[in-house]
């Protein structure tokens, strides 16, 4: 690389010094008339202000953006002029960004001849996002396998809407039980009108906001239940107003089953010193489930259990030793109940590194009844 008044002038000069023959001393001065001749050019061009490019180089238009100040809506397009301007080929192999989940592209198309260009339309989604971010975009392609090309776009993400009252969590929901949940919904913005209209993506939940209001803040009622199927739900409350004007708010519900033991699957170290797990059974069935006994691998476990006072939930400690020797399944926990559901439960006892291979999925989560 050689540099003359501040440019650079870049390229490629391969040839071959033959031996001083005559074919070889013609050789030799055309290898160095081709030398000399790209110097010149260069050299010509470095005068005119202008820069000789190298054979692998992209660069993009405009190379870097800054959107200030954005709300958290809608989704934000920018088109990127991204050219070759390098004297060779080039094929673009992979579009990366830092946030997938925040951001996609579109390419028209990924080879370009010298002087060729491409249009890569970004959209950006600042919807789950707050605060200052810093997107990049990095181009990578066959010519720069170590250097892509990277686009910072930077923004300062401005929520529309404060929720107070969140997360909405309806934790252990009883059969037919139905509860109700207050949020405020505070502006951000200024609003074209006021909330007024609430829907749901699922029938377990259900809203309604309040008649009079404010656009200072609008009250919302979130009722959730009856659930006719144990386990976790989860749903978005959509709140809609004047001029296209909408929030959402997440919602989430456990309702408890009727009988649920977990983990379904009890891991230890294969080691030698006491290692300590817990074993929970949850009920919520009428009559409850009574434990009327209970079986462990004798050598390697030893248990405990005891009754929650007023529920009829158990905990039931296990203590392993002696593992050093062993890898794999020690043996089962067996629990003798008083009904035919659930009947005997059989839970899987592990000696394994935690740090290795997980051992096989067994229900991780329990079961449920």
């Amino acid at each position: 690389m050689y540099k003359e008044r501040g440019c650079r002038i870049r390229g490629i000069m391969n040839f071959r010094l033959q031996k001083h023959t005559k074919t070889g001393s013609k050789a030799r001065v055309s290898s160095l008339g081709i030398a000399m001749a790209l110097l010149i050019e260069g050299w010509a061009n470095c005068v005119a202000g202008q820069e000789v490019p190298g054979p692998y180089q992209l660069t993009a238009d405009p190379p870097n953006l800054d959107l200030g100040v954005i709300l958290d809506a809608p989704v934000f397009e920018q088109p990127f002029i991204i050219q070759n301007t390098g004297i060779l080929p080039i094929r673009i192999t992979d579009v990366g960004m830092n946030c997938e989940d925040c951001a996609s592209y579109h390419l028209d198309r990924d080879t370009l001849a010298p002087d060729e260009f491409a249009i890569l339309d970004l959209q950006f989604d600042p919807a789950s996002l707050s605060g200052d971010i810093k997107l990049l975009v990095a181009i990578r392609t066959d010519g720069m396998v170590s250097k892509p090309l990277v686009i910072p776009v930077a923004a300062h993400v401005r929520p529309r809407f404060e929720m107070i009252g969140l997360p909405v969590k309806f934790q252990e929901m009883q059969e037919e039980e139905v509860r109700k949940w207050r949020v405020e919904v505070v502006p951000g913005v200024e609003l074209p009108g006021p909330l007024t209209r609430a829907g749901s993506n699922s029938p377990f939940f259900r809203a309604e906001v309040d008649s009079v209001q404010d656009r200072d803040s609008f009250m919302v009622t979130i009722e959730a239940g009856p659930f006719d199927v144990p386990g976790i739900h989860k749903g978005i409350i959509r709140l809609e107003g004047e001029g296209g004007l909408e929030c959402e708010i997440p919602v989430a519900a456990f309702k408890v089953p009727e009988f649920h033991y977990f983990p379904g699957r009890i891991v230890v170290e294969p080691w030698d010193q006491e290692q300590f797990r817990i074993l929970f059974i949850r009920q919520s069935g009428n009559p409850p489930v009574s434990i009327t006994g209970i079986r462990v691998p004798e050598k390697h476990v030893k248990y405990e259990i005891f009754q929650d006072p007023g529920f009829p939930n158990y905990r039931i400690n296990l203590y392993t030793s002696g593992l050093s020797e062993t890898n794999g399944l020690v043996g089962y926990v067996e629990i003798d109940t008083d009904q035919a559901k659930p009947g005997m439960i059989q839970v899987p006892v592990y000696a394994q590194s935690l740090n290795g291979v997980p051992v096989e999925q067994t229900c991780l989560r329990g079961r449920v009844f």
